[in-house]
């Protein structure tokens, strides 16, 4: 069994599971909930960065941004989502499982203008980390809430999709050594380190698309 805290729709992994006699088991352990905030005004920022696709629902659900502004996308799935509004993407981070080089590469951009983040009450602020602080703006546009439940089945590999999934799987299941445990970028990776539970693969673009060419490469 290979167990995933994200429900899958990729056809491609799905095909390769089936293939393969694997059975899948998706369940997310967040949700996400929206927060009400005021939506700020045009003239206080130069940059938008959307760090998921939940900041990009949740904060373009209930604001514009003007079409001069300044576009950034941590990666491709948080770009789909933008380019499904027919926003236009100006930057997009190459390596979303290492929010630090896609943060170095951003900084790169910004030069002295301002960014808006709009992002989760649990973010990491990884891209904020390489700005002064007077260039940021953080804007709360939506809570992660732990949904822990238990697995009862023991999956031979279990894929983590972000640090609050991880927070919320290990409090109802606990990881054996005879069991993979897979990270969905580096941020995961550090918080299971910090949980002392070995990591045996890290994704490094964070999409459904690496993890499947991983397996394939691994289960052979």
């Amino acid at each position: 069994m290979l167990f995933i805290s994200k429900k899958v729709s990729y056809q491609p992994l799905l095909d390769f599971l089936n293939d393969r006699n694997i059975e899948l088991l998706d369940k997310p352990m967040i949700r996400f909930v929206g927060e009400f905030f005021d939506c700020p005004k045009e003239t206080d920022y130069d940059i938008v960065f959307f760090s998921s696709p939940r900041s990009v629902e949740f904060f373009l659900d209930h604001c514009k941004v003007d079409k001069e502004k300044i576009v950034a996308s941590i990666g491709r799935s948080t770009s789909d989502a933008l380019k499904s509004r027919n926003v236009s993407i100006h930057f997009e981070g190459e390596n979303s499982g290492r929010p630090d080089e896609v943060s170095k590469s951003f900084s790169k951009l910004v030069g002295n203008q301002k960014v808006l983040f709009p992002q989760s009450n649990r973010s990491h602020r990884s891209m904020q980390q390489s700005l002064p602080k007077e260039q940021v703006i953080d804007l709360v546009a939506y809570s992660t809430r732990l949904d822990p439940q238990k697995v009862t089945d023991k999956p031979s590999i279990i894929i983590l999709t972000s640090p609050s999934n991880a927070e919320a799987f290990l409090i109802n299941n606990l990881v054996s050594a005879d069991q993979n445990v897979i990270a969905w970028g580096k941020t995961t990776e550090l918080f299971l380190n910090k949980e002392e539970v070995e990591v045996w693969q890290t994704l490094e673009q964070s999409s459904f698309e690496e993890l499947t060419a991983l397996l394939k490469r691994e289960l052979y």
